[in-house]
Formats: C-alpha cells, sequence, structure tokens
C-alpha cells in the first residue's frame, strides 16, 4: 500500500484526535475559589468532549460561551477567516469496507426503539466504521491499508468452533509475523471478537476488535504472545480459547477468555488457533503444554507452598517481578505472601506470591479515599488510608482518558451528578467533578439513556482525547460516584517512570455496533 495513502490519511487522524471534535469551557476559577472559601456550591457551564461520532462530518467545532453580543460576533468572524485560510483536507484514498455491520435494535438499543432513532443510530455507526478505516493512526486502521512495502499478508479462513473465522497475519521479509487482526463471522447479535498482542519492541499493545490489526507492520517487531476475548452478547454465550505455535516449542497449551497465549521475549510465534464454544463446554483437547513461557519461566517456580525465583546466574533475587501479567515481591529469592509494606507502601499478597491488584472486596468500603491521577500514563489510583499511617493502601487502578489541559495539583471534589447533561447536548453518568469545569466521568452518550453511548470513545481510552476531563468506564466511575464523598481529594501528576503501584488493568475493545458500555452494572440485555 503506497505511503502516500498513510501520511494523507494520518493527516485526518491528527486533526480528528488532537483538533477538533471536542467542546470546551473553563469555569471560572475565581468564583469557585471564593465558593470552596465560603463552604458554598457554584453552578456553571462544562468543559466537556463532544460526541465522538457523527453522520454527516468527521469534526465538531469547538464551542465556547460568549459573554457578548460582540464577543460572539467576534469570535464568528475568527472562525470564518480561520476557514478561509485553511485548505479542505484531502480525503484519504482507502475506500470504505463493502459491508458495515448492522445493528438489531431489539438488542442494540431495546425494544420499542423508534424506528427514526434506530435509523439515526445505525448511520452515526457507519459513520464511525468509516473514520476507523479511514484513520491512519496505527492499530486503528485495516489491515489491507495497514501493510508496509515488504509485507505480505496471510489470509487464513477457517472454522473457530461454532463459528467461520478469517485471520490475517501480516509478514514481514523475513516471513515473520508483525501484525494480526481477526474477524468473526456468522453471529446474528451484537457481538466480536477482541484481541491484542505482545510485540517485542512495543510490549502489550492496544486491544483491537473485529479486523483492525495488532501489531507494527515493520521487519523484526515480531508477534510474540497474543490475548483474546468476545466482546457483546457473544461474550455473553460462548468462550474463546487459543494457541499459538513456535518454531523451538510447536503448539502450546490453550489459554481462554484473555489469558496470555506466546512466548514473551524468546521467540516468535508461528501460528495462531482460535476455537469458539458455548459457555462451560471446557477446553478443546490441547497438547499438554503450558500456554505460555518467558525467559522467566525456568527460574520462576510458582506455587502455594512458595513462590521462589533466581537470578540468571542461580542466586536468590531481590525485587519486584512482572510475569504473565502478575506481579510479585521477592525477598531472598522467596515471594512475599499476606500484607506487606514495600517502598512506603502496604500491599497484599496472595499464598502463591502473586500481587492481588484490587483490594476493595479485601478490606471492604472505607470512610474515606484518597484518588491520584498519573497524568502522563492515563491512570488513576485509589488509596486508602492504613491507620495513623496515611493513605497508603493502593485499593485499585483505574485505566482513563485525560487531555492537555487536564490541571495539575491536589483538588477537593465538590459536587456529583448520576447523569450530567454537557455542554455540547451530550450526557456522562456518575460524574464527580475535581475542580471548575473538570470532572471524572464516563464515556458520553448521545442520550441520558445507558443504550446510547459513544463507542468510539470507549475503545480509545487510555489515549489522551479529552480537553481535561478524566475519562473512565462505567464501573470505575460509578465507583468513584459511590464511594467518594464530595470533599475527596484528588491529586493530579504527571510521572513517565510507571503508571501506578499496580498494573493499568486491560481495557478491551468492543465493536462498532454495541452501544453500551460492557462493564455498565444498570444495563440490561434482552
Amino acid at each position: 500500500m503506497k505511503r502516500v495513502k498513510q501520511a494523507a490519511a494520518a493527516v485526518l487522524a491528527a486533526s480528528l484526535v488532537f483538533g477538533n471534535g471536542f467542546a470546551s469551557f473553563a469555569g471560572p476559577a475565581d468564583d469557585i475559589a471564593a465558593a470552596e472559601a465560603q463552604g458554598t456550591t457554584v453552578t456553571y457551564p462544562e468543559k466537556t468532549e463532544a460526541a465522538e461520532e457523527t453522520a454527516s462530518s468527521s469534526t465538531v467545532e469547538e464551542t465556547a460561551p460568549a459573554e457578548t453580543a460582540a464577543e460572539t460576533a467576534a469570535a464568528e468572524t475568527a472562525a470564518a477567516e480561520t476557514a478561509a485560510a485553511a485548505p479542505a483536507a484531502e480525503a484519504p484514498a482507502q475506500a470504505a469496507p463493502a459491508v458495515i455491520p448492522t445493528i438489531d435494535p431489539n438488542v442494540a438499543v431495546g425494544v420499542g426503539q423508534d424506528p427514526a432513532a434506530v435509523a439515526e443510530m445505525d448511520a452515526k455507526n457507519a459513520a464511525a466504521k468509516q473514520l476507523a478505516w479511514e484513520s491512519a493512526r496505527e492499530l486503528v486502521n485495516p489491515i489491507e491499508f495497514y501493510m508496509t512495502e515488504g509485507t505480505t499478508l496471510d489470509t487464513q479462513n477457517v472454522q473457530a468452533g461454532y463459528f467461520p473465522l478469517r485471520i490475517d497475519y501480516v509478514r514481514d521479509v523475513a516471513n515473520q509475523i508483525v501484525a494480526v487482526g481477526l474477524t468473526v463471522s456468522g453471529y446474528s447479535k451484537v457481538g466480536g471478537i477482541s484481541y491484542r498482542c505482545y510485540n517485542s519492541a512495543g510490549g502489550y499493545l492496544l486491544w483491537r476488535h473485529d479486523g483492525d490489526p495488532t501489531g507494527f507492520a515493520h521487519h523484526g517487531n515480531i508477534v510474540e504472545a497474543m490475548q483474546i476475548q468476545l466482546s457483546g452478547y457473544l461474550e455473553k454465550e460462548y468462550d474463546v480459547y487459543y494457541r499459538v505455535s513456535t518454531a523451538s516449542q510447536g503448539t502450546l497449551g490453550w489459554a481462554k477468555n484473555g489469558e496470555v497465549a506466546g512466548s514473551i521475549d524468546v521467540e516468535p510465534i508461528t501460528g495462531l488457533e482460535v476455537q469458539i464454544v458455548p459457555k462451560g463446554s471446557g477446553a478443546p483437547s490441547g497438547t499438554g503444554k503450558p500456554r505460555y513461557y518467558s525467559e522467566k519461566s525456568s527460574r520462576l517456580k510458582i506455587s502455594d507452598g512458595g513462590t521462589t525465583y533466581t537470578n540468571a546466574d542461580g542466586t536468590p533475587y531481590t525485587g519486584w517481578l512482572d510475569d504473565d501479567r502478575k506481579r510479585f515481591y521477592f525477598e531472598n529469592g522467596q515471594a512475599l505472601t499476606g500484607w506487606q509494606y514495600i517502598d512506603g507502601l502496604k500491599f497484599y499478597f496472595y499464598n502463591n506470591g502473586v500481587l492481588c491488584q484490587d483490594v476493595d472486596d479485601l478490606i471492604g468500603r472505607q470512610s474515606s479515599y484518597v484518588l491520584k491521577v498519573n497524568k502522563t500514563m492515563n491512570c488513576l489510583t485509589v488509596y486508602a488510608a492504613d491507620g495513623s499511617n496515611g493513605y497508603i493502601i493502593p485499593v485499585k487502578a483505574m485505566m482513563t482518558s485525560v487531555g492537555d489541559d487536564t490541571p495539575i495539583g491536589t483538588f477537593h471534589t465538590p459536587e456529583k451528578f448520576r447523569w450530567h447533561l454537557m455542554i455540547d447536548d451530550s450526557y456522562t453518568q456518575w460524574a464527580t467533578r475535581i475542580t471548575q469545569g473538570f470532572m471524572m466521568h464516563t464515556i458520553t452518550y448521545e442520550k441520558s439513556d445507558n443504550m446510547w453511548m459513544n463507542n468510539w470513545g470507549y475503545n480509545n481510552l487510555s489515549v489522551s482525547r479529552s480537553h481535561g476531563c478524566v475519562r473512565l468506564i462505567a464501573k470505575n466511575a460509578k465507583w468513584i460516584y459511590d464511594n467518594c464523598a464530595v470533599g475527596t481529594p484528588v491529586t493530579i501528576y504527571e510521572d513517565a517512570t510507571k503508571p501506578s503501584p499496580f498494573m493499568i488493568p486491560d481495557q478491551v475493545s468492543i465493536s462498532f455496533a454495541q452501544r453500551w458500555d460492557p462493564t455498565d452494572p444498570t444495563v440490561v440485555l434482552n
């Protein structure tokens, strides 16, 4: 595929992500400061993200309320001059997909939705799908457009258990797999397949879905492991099993529903097998081999009786260790268990030494919490108090999307809202104000209805796209709304070295036809 196409589409993608598409307004800081000093509440327009899907345009004009008619006229004149000066963006040459997934109104938005509303939603989803195909951002384009000079496409159509499956491999000049795309067909409801690879150059990459590639289409950036999950109704009714092959190990054992399958930091995978079976059916017959191994596997011995790990030279290891999406801490080769104080914080480790990265159920609801948002790494961590030792117990980590305008500092939440209308007429659930116009909230919705989510924002969580708000999946926004009282401290900081004391949780992408947040406990599916 010619690189000129990619360059043209990259301009479009950059404008979508960094230029237009978000409305913004900063609340009056002086009024807020005075109100907080007096213990009162001030209401003002919100800083917000605009709806991220539109049927007729790929951008949304940024808006801010003008205080006077003169300011309004000046703003309109400036906007017209800017529009006249800017050359029209040239559309990318890549054609739209021949088939865009349709929406079954009985499962997508609920029985009884009027036909006009269903048609509107279908058009908006088609527009979102079109943007995905036209975008040249890595890991988002369709796999054919994603290929670079010197790479080849190896497509395999197989029967993956109960459903036909297309597996696309992009191979480099050495015939090594550098990117993978999966597409499942034959399922009548809203649902799809999501996946990501571990890449020798980039580690664990963002989750992708329904044909979008995961990987880097460049020589030597090889795929070493895969994680696969189902989405929508498909995830509720079926399990996905998968296994990989490598040159030295042959076919490995089966992984299931998001587990890691591969050979991290050892060698590339040479093939992938997938089986989709009804829930609870059990794994297909396997090889008896482990589903995963790494350069640490021969030295890491996991056991409830005592997990051990040594350095490459056989001496006992001390320090943190991450492997197979698990985290351990060793002292003289022995994994710690139970409650432990490390690096000034208090952690809990299971009997096999694996770190518990969500102690909410373990410690129960606390009377107060502290929230810390790593703006650089798009991760929010909740902390609880350890008696008089202060807030040194990491409770859980949450993936976020922030923006350049997200303020740095420590604030105290002044108010919160169950549903909140934003200035661009979109809605959010479980919104908690941080300061001024900045809030923690869910992905935006077209209506105050949990079946009308703008899924483009959901699939791009962890990418800094907002104009300052902290976006979260529904269950995390609701947890903060339910558990963190008004007045909770929120510290926003920058740290490029580590996201949190915990790993950032996975954020599995969903189908473009799915308009509900799969983590939302208030969603009721027929």
